[in-house]
C-alpha cells in the first residue's frame, strides 16, 4: 500500500472479487471514509455497466447490504 502514495487516514475499500460473479471480476475501489457516497455511486455504476444489474436493484442492494460490502482500512 505504501507505493500507492495514499494519504494517512481511514479509507473504505470495496472488493468486487469477494462477490459472486460469473466474470470473476477483481475490481478494487478505495476512497477516504469521508467520501463514502462516491464509493456507493461508483459501485452502483460498476454493478450496472459491468455486471448487468438493473440500476434500481443495484441501488437497493447498496442500501440493504452496502456496509457489509465495504472494508475499513487505516493507513
Amino acid at each position: 500500500m505504501a507505493t500507492l502514495n495514499l494519504k494517512p487516514g481511514t479509507w473504505l475499500l470495496s472488493d468486487c472479487g469477494k462477490m459472486p460473479s460469473e466474470s470473476n471480476c477483481q475490481l478494487v475501489m478505495m476512497v477516504p471514509a469521508s467520501e463514502k457516497a462516491h464509493l456507493i455511486e461508483a459501485g452502483i455504476d460498476h454493478m450496472v455497466k459491468k455486471h448487468g444489474h438493473e440500476e434500481a436493484a443495484a441501488r437497493k442492494m447498496m442500501v440493504e447490504e452496502g456496509d457489509s460490502m465495504f472494508e475499513t482500512v487505516t493507513i
